[in-house]
């Protein structure tokens, strides 16, 4: 049987984030997408117990202004960034989740030539830690549809 799911996302900086779990029900949402600050918040626990819900997805685990340009910057601080998210995806919590959001900046008609290489190689980084923690990375990839279907074919190719 396939069983439906649906999520609800929770907003950055929301001041009442914990209404969210009161207010919904797990008969429609049973899981929720959160930014990564709140993973710290000692009320999650026991929010994601009451309502029944899980988290499905982290999202800002780093902030998309600071992900989108990891490539362009220098070994010791793209060595920092894949220490924190490698830290933070490895913690143990009172909670699970399997998946986050990371931001690089994959975009086709970039201004900035041959950046997919560094992003692929910063990528493979990962690989041990995704696998030995049963995570998915979810990487939000914009390709126009006014480039033509064979580009966007061959643009994601080179992605996976």
């Amino acid at each position: 049987m396939n069983k439906r799911r649906f999520s609800i996302s929770v907003m950055y900086d929301l001041k009442s984030w914990e209404l969210v779990f009161d207010l919904l029900h797990d008969e429609y949402f049973q899981g929720v997408e959160l930014p990564a600050h709140y993973l710290s918040s000692p009320k999650l626990p026991s929010l994601l117990e009451k309502s029944g819900m899980e988290v499905t997805n982290v999202v800002d685990l780093v902030q998309s202004s600071i992900s989108r340009s990891v490539i362009e910057q220098n070994e010791k601080v793209q060595s920092d960034i894949f220490e924190y998210i490698n830290t933070t995806i490895s913690k143990t919590y009172d909670f699970s989740f399997s998946c986050f959001l990371l931001d690089l900046g994959i975009d086709p008609t970039s201004s900035k030539e041959n950046t997919l290489t560094p992003i692929i190689q910063f990528l493979k980084k990962f690989i041990y830690t995704l696998y030995s923690n049963n995570m998915t990375i979810t990487l939000p990839a914009r390709i126009p549809d006014t480039m033509p279907l064979a580009e966007q074919g061959k643009y994601m190719q080179k992605i996976i």
